[in-house]
């Protein structure tokens, strides 16, 4: 071979190896740039597909705050459910950063509108929740419902970026090996087996991975996640087919997730539709028994022979029975709750009626005396009974009145009233009139005694002395009486009384009457009552003269009188540390003349019976707790609140 063609040739094949080394290293540059491309979207797939995976999370985790904070109300809920929504929106941004055309950023934009309405709808669920809406709540959670299961679709959308960006992936890489295999065949002739071992190395490691991803790619985008990409090679194709296998399996879990919530949910949705129609039917039940109930208390009411009216504040009749417009003299309902006022007409106008329905306005309830009505054109007595009506706080909305026609009782009180004044005025005439003689009888008597004195032996003087002494005791006998008489007879003078004062004064009077001086007296809370002082000095004149008159012998009189607070009444005990009395007759004691009073010990037996008058007059009632040598407890109770009226046993 000549110089020149040799030249040539090696200056051609120095040439050609020349091409051929730069078509190497550019092959190799632009397969390294290929495979440096291909770990970036590797690691973007990765990266999306665990961002998909934990919003799915989040939306799932959310749903299940809402349905709890709309069960239990927990307040951790609500502050879990704001972390979760933080999270999940630094998660979007990240999808954001890491997207690679405005379609996608289209995509991801739409999936995030959805779940950022996801999370406001959530939110006027806690809020209607906590404004006790619950009818609202129950709305908002069905919506949310709804909105949860189109959301898990949509969430799809981005499992579908990640496979796009790994089918393009794929399709750049094949297009680039072909058009390399296929320049580097036409030129290159003489390296046709390494071309043709580099394309079966290319197929293996590169190719059949890359098809079978972008296969894999088509058919979970077409909805089927039960495939599983079988790559065996141990290179960045294989860990990307492993990450997609993780992928799909992530994506059926979290559908099949979803879809368990899903039918969970419509289970939830079946029992409180059921709930609420039990509860519906419930409501219907008790509206139609409290319906009823109402009717049956109206008719009641309306046809009761008890005066019924309801006032409000103002003093105007708001409803009212047939009674009562009877008492009013209407026959037309209308008109008369148009018309009848507290005050005012000629039936309410009275000023007793006035001021005690003023007292019902401020929550007392209230009672007049017997008034006279004109019903009809018979005259009628009433007694009107105020009472006031509270509502939810407390306040006096209304005032019900009751007016009870006492006119035979007012009739039949007037008649035995006249008795008694006759019965009193008899036996003050038959008493003064008893008196007269004996008086006589005494005078005569102690005339005879001096007229005679001397001329008396011992057993005259003896039967004289007697015959005095039981004259004096049938006088005192007679005056007890007549005080017995009068004790509820008569009208009683309610009046302010200090209780402490009166005591003191009755027990220094009767240790003076007595001439003893080893009498102790204790108090202890006594009140200010009303009650009749005249009375009630005769009362406590009869305890502590009964106290001490039973005292012991061999010891010192001690007399106690305490008073207990019992709600409406008071509890009064007299204690005494006497000789007590036989339990066998504690319940006789109080009987006119019933006395048990030793040898030496003198009584009308008519004191206590008196005492007993005295405290039934006040509406109370007496008794007495004793045993023999242990001294005696006499109680009495007297209400804080009794009606200040004649007495007429």
């Amino acid at each position: 071979m000549r110089p020149n063609i040799k030249i040539a040739f090696v200056t051609g094949l120095s040439a050609l190896l020349f091409v051929l080394s730069a078509l190497l290293i550019f092959t190799i540059l632009e397969t390294l740039t290929l495979l440096d491309r291909l770990q970036t979207a590797i690691r973007s797939m990765e990266a999306t597909s665990r961002i998909s995976s934990d919003i799915t999370g989040h939306l799932l985790r959310q749903y299940s705050l809402a349905r709890h904070f709309l069960e239990y109300q927990d307040e951790t809920d609500k502050s879990e459910f704001l972390e979760l929504s933080f999270e999940t929106y630094r998660k979007y941004y990240q999808l954001e950063k890491s997207s690679e055309s405005t379609i996608e950023i289209q995509q991801m934009n739409d999936v995030k509108s959805d779940h950022f309405g996801f999370e406001n709808l959530a939110m006027r669920v806690f809020i209607a929740v906590e404004t006790g809406a619950g009818e609202e709540a129950g709305e908002l959670m069905h919506q949310l419902d709804l909105l949860a299961d189109d959301l898990g679709d949509r969430l799809a959308v981005l499992n579908e970026i990640a496979g796009n960006r790994s089918l393009e992936t794929g399709k750049s890489l094949n297009n680039a090996l072909i058009q390399y295999a296929v320049a580097i065949g036409a030129i290159i002739i003489s390296m046709m087996l390494a071309t043709f071992v580099f394309w079966f190395l290319a197929r293996r490691n590169l190719l059949k991975p890359t098809t079978e991803l972008i296969r894999g790619t088509r058919l979970v985008a077409a909805g089927d996640l039960d495939l599983v990409i079988d790559i065996k090679i141990r290179n960045e194709l294989g860990i990307l087919a492993s990450s997609f296998n993780d992928m799909v399996a992530r994506l059926k879990a979290s559908r099949e997730q979803t879809k368990e919530k899903a039918d969970a949910l419509e289970q939830l949705n079946h029992e409180i539709t059921a709930l609420n129609e039990s509860l519906e039917q419930m409501v219907e039940e008790r509206t139609a028994e409290l319906q009823e109930s109402e009717r049956f208390l109206q008719q009641i009411i309306y046809k009761s022979p008890v005066s019924i009216a309801i006032f409000d504040r103002t003093g105007a009749c708001r409803d009212c029975n047939k009674a009562f417009m009877k008492l009013v003299g209407s026959e037309d309902q209308d008109t008369l709750l148009g018309s009848v006022c507290i005050g005012q007409g000629r039936k309410l106008r009275d000023q007793e009626v006035f001021i005690a329905f003023t007292g019902a306005v401020n929550g007392e309830h209230r009672r007049t005396e017997a008034m006279l009505h004109e019903v009809h054109g018979a005259e009628r007595w009433y007694v009107h009974n105020f009472f006031p009506i509270s509502d939810a706080d407390g306040s006096v909305a209304k005032v019900i009145l009751f007016s009870n026609d006492v006119t035979k009782q007012k009739l039949a009180g007037d008649a035995i009233h006249m008795k008694n004044l006759e019965l009193e005025s008899f036996v003050y005439t038959v008493s003064h009139d008893l008196k007269s003689p004996l008086f006589t009888l005494s005078g005569l008597l102690r005339m005879l005694e001096m007229k005679h004195r001397g001329d008396q032996d011992e057993e005259q003087r003896h039967l004289m002395m007697r015959i005095l002494a039981n004259l004096g005791k049938m006088e005192n006998m007679i005056n007890d009486l007549l005080v017995l008489s009068r004790v509820g007879t008569r009208k009683a003078d309610f009046r302010d009384i200090d209780l402490k004062a009166l005591i003191s004064g009755v027990f220094l009077e009767e240790k003076v009457r007595s001439d003893a001086s080893d009498i102790e007296m204790k108090l202890d809370g006594l009140p200010e009552l009303r009650a009749d002082e005249e009375q009630f000095t005769r009362l406590f004149q009869n305890l502590l003269n009964n106290a001490i008159k039973y005292r012991h012998p061999e010891r010192p009189l001690l007399i106690g009188i305490s008073c207990e607070d019992r709600d409406d009444y008071y509890l009064f005990t007299v204690e005494d540390n006497g000789i007590g009395i036989d339990g066998e007759i504690t319940g006789k004691i109080f009987d006119v003349f019933f006395s048990s009073a030793p040898e030496g010990v003198e009584g009308s037996g008519v004191g206590l019976a008196i005492a007993k008058r005295i405290v039934e007059v006040h509406e109370g009632r007496i008794w007495v707790e004793s045993e023999k040598n242990s001294g005696s407890k006499f109680r009495f109770t007297l209400k804080k609140h009794h009606s200040e009226s004649n007495g007429n046993g």
